[in-house]
Order: C-alpha cells, then structure tokens, then sequence
C-alpha cells in the first residue's frame, strides 16, 4: 500500500534513486524529497551514494535497474562489465525487460548488436563473463523484488543512516593524490574488470573486511574481529592483504617467482609503488600492476572460501592460480 502511496506522490522513485532520473519538483513532493532531488541535479555522487548502500533480491525484475541496481552482488552489473553498459541500447532497463520467457526457460538479451560487440574483444570476454554468472538466474514469475538498506542492520532505510553515509561517501570522494594515481594505473591493466574494480576498493580502504564490519555495527563480538588466517590480530585492510602471516608466506613466493627482494609490509598505494620499483627494468608498469591486483584478489578468494565454504587454504594453490591469471 505504502509503495503505491509513493509512486502516486512522486513517480517512478525506482529510477531517481538508482538512475538519477530527475523528476519536476511539485508542491506535493516532500521538503526532503526536493531536496534530494536538488543535491542530485548538482552532484551525481549523491545519487551513487545513496543507491550504492542498496542491496536488491530478484523477484519478478520489474523494480531492479539491470545495470544500476546492486542484485548480482556487492556491485552493479555498469561497475563490473562496463565494456557491455557502453555498448547495451537498453541502459536504463529494468531486469524483467533484459530477456524474455521462451516457454519454461528465460532467455537474457542484454541488446547489444553482435556486430558492435565482437569489434571489442575486451567486451566479448566482458560478455563471456556474464553470460557465466547469469546461467543459473531468471526472474521469479510472481516474485516481488525486494530492497534492504545497508548501513542498517536491520535493512530498513532512516533518515540517520542515510545523513550519516553521505557524509562517509564525502569524505571517501577526497581521495589524496597517490590514490588517484594507484587508481589510474589499474585502469591500463587487463584483468576482468571486477578485479580492478575490486583493487580500487581495496585502495580506498573500502572493502569488508572485518574492522569495516564492526564500524558499521554489522559485527559486534570481539573475536568476530579477528583475522580468519591469524585469530592474534585484527582483520583490516593493510592486516589482511599485507601483514598477516598468510599474506606475507604469499608475498615472499611471488617476490622468489618474479626473482625480486620482498616488498615490505606497508600497505595500500605504497606497497604498490615499492613492488613497481623492485620491477624496474625487468617487466612493464602495466604487467606489474596486473600481477599485483591477481595477487591481492587470490588472498581474497582465499579468504572467503575458507570462511564461507570451509575450504582449506593450501599456499601452493594459491600461488600457482596467481601465476596462471597472471600469466606473463
């Protein structure tokens, strides 16, 4: 009842908070709602900020931005594949208009004409990617699309919350100088763009890790905090990745594959630009870049196999898949 209330009032509110789509302000529409509305008109970011703390499970599809909405995971399908956004006519389409029922079985069509897609083998491997991740999904006939709200444990939106994210999304916006360089790097590099993606978190400090969790008051126990490799710290960024024993065991093979001294453990940019350094003259910036994000995305995955599915984390395993990927 209340949705129709809303969409009566305001419009199609589905598309103004994950699209941006600016809508005429009215003498109906709320104080709040204009200015939402305002900010949005005069800084995009806004609008990312707001729909990036939405998390969307697939019913019907008929209320989830294909490219915008944050239903396949963590990001939005325009932040993993977007190669394939460029190229789709169908940019602003929600999920259900993305395909078609061909009796009992769902058939996607992202509308993207072959001809503009196979002249960009960047984008055909994009398309390969996704086409493996959507395999096993399709609409939910009957299905209602549901929304939870991040910053929230309990997944309801409040004014608090939402007040208290913007003014994280401003202050993560100042990103100094050597980051945007690091940044600027991953963008020449050709790992699958969720890597990258996933490397520019990681450099933002913006990944969840455990210490994020628990300011975000998603995790309260103070054991929760703890490294899943090393129960004797706490898991944050530079721990994890650089610091923690597992990470260092995996540092110390790819410094003796790449036949370089080992890196130290400071974390973030500089890390980076230490291991560029200790590859001057013996492999190009981009390939460095490229072995370093495979690296940071295999303790990852590591990670949460081990705490997710119980696999056993074996170094050797971890290495030889760093080498493949990474292959030079």
């Amino acid at each position: 009842m209340w949705s129709l209330i809303l969409k009566a009032r305001y419009g199609d509110v589905h598309k103004a908070v994950f699209m941006g789509a600016m809508f005429k302000s009215e003498k109906k529409h709320s104080v709040w709602w204009k200015d939402m509305m305002v900010a949005s008109i005069h800084n995009s970011n806004f609008v990312d900020c707001f729909a990036c703390n939405i998390s969307c499970g697939l019913g019907v599809g008929n209320s989830i931005p294909f490219w915008f909405g944050r239903w396949l995971g963590g990001s939005t399908s325009k932040q993993l594949f977007p190669l394939l956004f460029s190229l789709s006519n169908s940019q602003r389409g929600y999920v259900s208009e993305m395909g078609s029922w061909q009796g009992h079985q769902w058939s996607w069509d992202l509308h993207i004409e072959a001809g503009n897609l196979l002249d960009n083998p960047l984008a055909v491997m994009e398309a390969l990617e996704l086409v493996e991740i959507l395999a096993d999904i399709n609409p939910i006939v009957g299905g209602a699309d549901s929304f939870k709200w991040w910053p929230n444990t309990d997944g309801i939106f409040s004014v608090k919350s939402c007040t208290s994210s913007l003014r994280e999304h401003q202050l993560e916006r100042v990103v100094d100088a050597n980051s945007l360089a690091v940044i600027k790097r991953f963008w020449d590099t050709t790992v699958p763009s969720k890597i990258n993606f996933f490397g520019w978190r990681l450099i933002l400090n913006r990944l969840p890790v455990r210490d994020q969790l628990a300011h975000r008051n998603i995790i309260h126990r103070e054991e929760d905090k703890l490294c899943v490799f090393y129960a004797a710290d706490i898991e944050d960024i530079d721990h994890l990745f650089f610091k923690c024993p597992f990470s260092k065991q995996v540092w110390t093979n790819i410094a003796l594959w790449l036949d370089v001294k080992l890196v130290g453990e400071q974390g973030g940019y500089i890390h980076l630009e230490q291991f560029i350094l200790s590859l001057i003259g013996k492999m190009p910036k981009q390939k460095v870049c490229l072995v370093w994000l495979t690296t940071v995305w295999s303790i990852w995955n590591a990670r949460n196999n081990f705490m997710f599915n119980n696999e056993d984390v074996v170094l050797d395993e971890v290495i030889v898949n760093i080498k493949v990927v990474s292959w030079i």
